[in-house]
């Protein structure tokens, strides 16, 4: 595993002749959907209780997705199951060719920030063969416990006044590359990709 907390360990080998930083959000960035609300497809009839729905609080995205997966398990919602609904996301068109190419180019290191969490994204990666394009993933970790149920938790803890409780994007960045350059890795140029308001901060950046 690269990095600390919840980078997902994708098998990489720190390499030093990058030229090239992407960063990338996941959900309508790589894949053309929201993660979290596409594992409602596994909920009874497909949909959440409104008083379910009805209880997310903004910034509070992560402690909400912790009552739905607790909803999802209560209601026999299966490891196997979930695994099987999330694998037939689509990726964002242009996407696979996208990663194909970064699969294939050595000066490119690619990380992945997002809102989602490591159990998705580890297992949407996979599925595609596209798990050895990214370096590291930073988001939220998960895990099932011993019940079977899916948790998360939040990333890390920040002082960004912009950007949801558990995660701003640019204190990733900015420490991702902070940790690359005291590794002797430098780049000749940093992009960024993502769709959502929280992709604003490490944009600015």
């Amino acid at each position: 595993m690269h990095g600390t907390r919840a980078s997902c360990d994708l098998g990489q080998a720190p390499r030093l002749d990058y030229e090239i930083s992407v960063g990338f959000d996941f959900d309508h960035t790589i894949i053309d959907e929201n993660s979290d609300t596409w594992i409602v497809k596994c909920a009874p009839e497909r949909k959440l209780p409104n008083g379910l729905r009805n209880s997310y609080q903004p910034g509070h995205w992560t402690e909400y997705m912790g009552r739905v997966f607790a909803y999802l398990g209560d209601n026999g919602v299966k490891e196997d199951e979930m695994k099987r609904t999330m694998t037939t996301i689509p990726f964002t068109a242009g996407m696979v060719d996208l990663l194909g190419l970064l699969a294939r180019t050595k000066s490119v290191d690619c990380i992945i920030v997002s809102d989602s969490n490591t159990v998705f994204i580890d297992w949407i990666l996979k599925a595609a063969d596209f798990h050895e394009v990214f370096d590291e993933v930073f988001t939220n970790p998960a895990a099932f416990s011993s019940t079977g149920y899916l948790t998360v938790q939040n990333f890390h803890a920040h002082h960004c006044a912009k950007c949801p409780k558990n995660l701003c994007k640019r204190k990733v960045l900015k420490e991702f590359l902070d940790k690359q350059l005291e590794r002797g890795v430098s780049y000749t140029q940093i992009m960024y990709i993502g769709d959502g308001g929280n992709d604003l901060c490490p944009v600015m950046f």
